[in-house]
């Protein structure tokens, strides 16, 4: 017996400090159905933890410029400068991070939609994953960013989703088939839009894009893609969206006539140069 209540001595007295040590000084279960939430205050981090989709919150007004989410996190806003969404989750809630104002955002590759006002948290940076569906209404407002390359896979970008920020450059998948004609603000007194100057999108929502870029006389880019799923814009090929940013294109090689002869079919005496 005094073994047993050895050991459990142990593990009250001497596990429980470690946790304080940790600097976790607010934690709950009431952000989801299978969600945790803590904040690390050493590391300045809300911890979001727990899989499925999580709680949607209210964000109520006192005045247009005077929002504040319900979500229980808020009430630490000055101890957070970082959020970390757990593997698992597959959407943000509404208002889930409005009104922080944090350096970087880390989502999980499960995620699947950023809800409405999800993450109006005046970021610096954050990781997109290739699994991301839907951007909500004012979902990454706000924010941070300069420029943004979005996921090959997302398909909707709603209203507001990219307004009152920073960002000037946009890359737009092909998988997109709908974004808002606001998704960059409007002209409502009061209402300060992005800088957005340069938006680059598929054939295929050109016109949509332009109706979006008409705010702040933004250039739009259109391109296409291979068939081994390059970015081809004025005759210049792009190995990728990155690359697309930084002005890197393959420049077309032409063969040497030995290199020529070899790779061309013959036609007669004489034979094809071919160019790639």
């Amino acid at each position: 017996m005094k073994k047993v209540w050895g050991l459990c001595g142990f593990l009250i007295f001497g596990i429980y400090p470690l946790a304080t040590m940790a600097g976790i000084i607010a934690e709950g279960d009431d952000c989801g159905q299978h969600c945790h939430w803590e904040i690390d205050t050493e590391t300045k981090t809300l911890k979001v933890i727990g899989s499925g989709e999580m709680k949607n919150y209210s964000r109520p007004c006192t005045t247009s410029a005077n929002c504040r989410t319900t979500a229980p996190w808020v009430d630490y806003s000055a101890d957070i400068k970082n959020i970390d969404i757990s593997e698992g989750f597959t959407s943000l809630g509404t208002a889930a991070f409005a009104d922080l104002y944090v350096n970087d955002v880390h989502l999980p590759s499960t995620l699947e939609v950023i809800g409405d006002v999800a993450l109006e948290s005046h970021f610096y940076n954050i990781n997109i994953p290739d699994s991301l569906k839907t951007i909500g209404f004012q979902a990454l407002n706000a924010n941070n960013l300069t420029e943004l390359i979005l996921n090959d896979g997302l398909v909707s970008i709603g209203s507001y989703a990219l307004a009152q920020g920073k960002l000037e450059t946009l890359v737009i998948p092909d998988s997109v088939t709908y974004i808002s004609a606001n998704v960059f603000g409007d002209t409502r007194e009061g209402w300060n839009h992005s800088l957005i100057k340069k938006l680059y999108c598929s054939k295929d929502i050109e016109e949509q894009c332009k109706k979006a870029a008409e705010l702040n006389q933004a250039e739009v880019v259109s391109y296409t893609k291979t068939k081994d799923g390059k970015y081809l814009i004025g005759g210049k090929i792009y190995n990728s969206a990155n690359d697309v940013l930084k002005g890197l294109y393959i420049p077309k090689r032409i063969y040497t006539i030995e290199e020529a002869e070899k790779a061309s079919k013959k036609t007669g005496n004489t034979f094809r140069l071919r160019y790639k």
